[in-house]
């Protein structure tokens, strides 16, 4: 199996993550990791080359790097795994990368254009700089599969949310002569369109959510299933959706005994409501603030109203003005999301409100000792100590009821 794609260094403050992968290098050692050999070819100095041959050392499969050097090393960083960034600018972008081959996995690159004429492909452009379709990069398969996510699909098509999804996943389908386009939908799991039908792949739930590099999992799994295993597209989608739980939850790729041994939940969705989330914080620093507003963007891009006193009433001087529109807030929202930094007497009242009403409460908490949080344990209550995790059990359980 061939694959191309960038390899990277990716830099996390929260959690904590300094490791060379991108989409080219993580793909490679995740079939590696599964018993393929597997032939990366990419941009890289010595360094990233020698750190991925160390890590695949470790593998079942053999890992073989066509190497087109450089001296550069590009580095993503993020502050969370949620986080926008801007991706690094490369000298090299207008070089090439071309392969000929039975069998491709093909990812956008920054430092260059990609090109391959192949029997069997999948191709997933990522976001980087621009997202070209696999025509305008002058590829070429016989059997084609694109794996998107919703923001690529659309840009692709080059139209807005407004056109059902359904019909642009259509479009793309037809322009690029696709047999089957995969979408990745984030909480509310994948689509895949294979023969003029849609089937619907669910998320597989995790206690804990490592975003970084999921995408490149996902993508890395559907083309070993479908491409290599023979699989249908369905099952090759459900097979990656599995593998990608499993890599969300340890921050590791799976190997095959991994898997058979790997247990999780579908996200079994029966709400299509658009669910009203009041976040509960103490407002009184930048670091605060900063907090609040990562958690009302998050929340919204996931689909989710969002009621935020600091945004929604303010910090005026009347305190019963205050009280009583966040009370109205509170009385109006379905969920809550707290954020606790300390015990604010504010955070602490408003989750005994939303708790005494019934509703769902999902505690961001990083900081404040478990001895303190006994009165928040009830069966509505979620105490997460990770920002990305916690974001995803507020977004799920708006959504489902798990099975």
């Amino acid at each position: 199996m061939h694959i191309i794609g960038g390899v990277y260094r990716e830099i996390c403050l929260r959690p904590h993550w300094n490791y060379i992968y991108g989409s080219g290098g993580r793909a490679a050692l995740a079939m590696c990791e599964m018993g393929v050999d597997i032939h990366l070819h990419t941009y890289l100095g010595n360094e990233y080359k020698k750190y991925l041959e160390i890590e695949a050392d470790f593998c079942s499969g053999k890992l073989t790097i066509d190497q087109y050097k450089t001296d550069e090393k590009l580095e993503f960083k993020y502050i969370h795994g949620l986080a926008h960034i801007t991706p690094p600018q490369s000298k090299n972008a207008n070089a090439e990368i071309y392969i000929k081959t039975e069998s491709a996995l093909m990812f956008g690159m920054i430092e260059c254009k990609t090109r391959i004429e192949a029997v069997h492909a999948v191709y997933d452009p990522q976001s980087t700089c621009q997202t070209l379709s696999f025509r305008d990069t002058g590829s070429t398969a016989k059997h084609l599969a694109l794996v998107l996510n919703e923001k690529e699909l659309y840009a692709l098509a080059n139209s807005d949310y407004l056109i059902n999804l359904e019909d642009t996943v259509r479009i793309i389908a037809e322009k690029e002569n696709a047999e089957v386009v995969v979408v990745k939908r984030g909480p509310e799991g994948a689509l895949v369109y294979h023969k003029n039908k849609f089937s619907e792949i669910p998320l597989f739930v995790t206690e804990r959510v490592w975003k970084i590099g999921s995408g490149d999992c996902f993508s890395a799994h559907f083309a070993l299933n479908w491409i290599l295993l023979k699989k249908s597209p369905e099952e090759s989608a459900m097979n990656a959706s599995k593998a990608t739980s499993y890599y969300c939850q340890t921050q590791c790729l799976p190997s095959v005994v991994n898997l058979q041994h790997y247990e999780s939940s579908p996200l079994i969705i029966n709400s299509n409501k658009k669910f009203k989330v009041y976040i509960a914080a103490p407002i009184f620093t930048l670091a605060q603030l900063w907090i609040i507003e990562q958690a009302r963007i998050n929340l919204i891009e996931m689909g989710l109203e969002v009621f935020s006193p600091y945004h929604d009433v303010g910090l005026g001087s009347d305190k019963n003005f205050i009280f009583t529109h966040d009370i109205i807030g509170l009385e109006k929202s379905d969920m809550v999301f707290a954020i606790l930094d300390g015990l604010d007497s504010g955070t602490i009242f408003e989750i005994g409100f939303a708790s005494a009403k019934g509703k769902k409460v999902i505690i961001y908490n990083e900081n404040v000792d478990d001895k303190d949080l006994v009165m928040f344990s009830g069966e509505n209550t979620f105490i997460v100590n990770e920002f990305v995790s916690a974001i995803y059990k507020t977004v799920w359980e708006s959504l489902c009821i798990k099975k």
